[in-house]
């Protein structure tokens, strides 16, 4: 879903996002007790972004609105995505300048699978970003990764085969040393340069 603004001279439109279909939950919100005169609003969320709230010109406009957000919701986790419809396939690895700039902006608008808390937004912006191989002694061989250090944390998300999705991963355990993590950002930021 993309969401426009209008400029203060109501001449042009101002890009503010894109929220994404699969992971929005949406419900109907009244002001008032009686909803018949309530402004026709309706409130969008996901646990990636924050709530906002939709006021709409009528009743049929919000009921419109409604309908065709259920309806291309169901289509698109029906419909399997493939690898060249999904940006994350062309942004990883990210090797390059534009493709680490892309890939910041996905993840701050993409859903995270097994995300729990704040939205990522919170998190700040994120300063770097690379590939890395973490050596886990409890699990077997290496593990890809993508690390990634915000102002104040370190996030660790994993990348499913076909590059689609992104899933959330604890961050490194009691199990595994600082080293370990040490090494493996190392690599990734000289894989970088």
């Amino acid at each position: 879903m993309l969401i426009l603004s209008l400029d203060h001279s109501r001449q042009d439109f101002i890009y503010e996002g894109i929220l994404p279909l699969s992971g929005l939950s949406f419900r109907a919100v009244s002001l008032e007790p009686d909803a018949s005169r309530s402004p026709h609003m309706f409130e969008i969320s996901s646990p990636m972004v924050d709530s906002k709230v939709f006021v709409c010109a009528t009743a049929a406009d919000l009921q419109k609105w409604m309908q065709h957000i259920d309806d291309r919701r169901h289509k698109s986790t029906a419909q399997p995505m493939s690898p060249s419809h999904c940006a994350l396939s062309y942004l990883l690895p990210c090797d390059e300048r534009w493709k680490r700039e892309e890939l910041r902006k996905y993840l701050l608008q993409a859903p995270i699978w097994q995300w729990e808390g704040s939205p990522i937004q919170h998190m700040g912006h994120p300063e770097h970003m690379s590939i890395v191989h973490i050596i886990n002694t409890q699990r077997q061989g290496l593990q890809e990764r993508l690390m990634v250090l915000f102002p104040q944390d370190v996030l660790l998300l994993s990348v499913d085969n076909k590059r689609l999705n992104i899933k959330y991963e604890v961050g490194p355990t009691e199990h595994q040393s600082s080293g370990e993590v040490g090494l493996a950002w190392m690599a990734g930021v000289r894989a970088e340069r």
